[in-house]
């Protein structure tokens, strides 16, 4: 979606010139303003998976840690004692959020990768990044860390940072895939 004009437009902002011109079911209030767009044209299909070649993989712990909590008694404000965010837990948080519990292949031969969350047409747009004293980025398909930057301290914590490929939910929904990869984000 271009969106020329940063003030409002007829009276409304840019946030709502792309929701009117992305709602499902509805024509564009604004087509002009949207680009050509020729949906999953096979020629130009996104990459599903991100990938850094030629950098060595950190595994993570394959056994995924049960909660101290039950989920019931989470939701219901009880807390548990904090514990230490180790390779284990760590391991377990990633797999639940965006790992690959499983693949199957496409009439082509082509391997379809299903998550333990879903997304928007099985398009997966969020990668997740580790970012503390070093800064990772989780591969879900090998369940390991991908070490991108060593020794820079970035947080004193570990931190986990969401960023997203617009192109991957755009190449199947156009404009309206931004929404995916936001909803997917959440």
């Amino acid at each position: 979606l271009r969106i020329v004009q940063t003030g409002p437009v007829n009276g409304w902002g840019s946030v709502d010139v792309l929701h009117r011109s992305t709602m499902h079911g509805e024509p564009p209030a604004y087509g002009d303003r949207l680009l050509a767009f020729r949906p999953l044209d096979p020629t130009n299909r996104p990459a599903p998976l991100k990938t850094y070649r030629g950098v060595e993989t950190v595994r993570l712990p394959g056994v995924l840690r049960r909660s101290s909590l039950p989920a019931v008694e989470v939701l219901s404000g009880h807390h548990a004692e904090p514990g230490r965010l180790d390779d284990g837990l760590l391991g377990t948080l990633l797999f639940l959020a965006v790992g690959v519990t499983r693949f199957a292949r496409t009439v082509d031969g082509d391997p379809i990768w299903f998550r333990s969350a879903m997304s928007a047409g099985n398009l997966h747009p969020v990668e997740v990044y580790v970012v503390g004293d070093d800064v990772h980025h989780y591969h879900p398909l090998v369940h390991a860390l991908v070490p991108l930057r060593r020794g820079v301290h970035v947080c004193d914590d570990v931190t986990l940072v969401l960023t997203g490929i617009p192109f991957r939910t755009c190449w199947k929904y156009g404009e309206r895939g931004w929404r995916h990869l936001w909803w997917d984000a959440g």
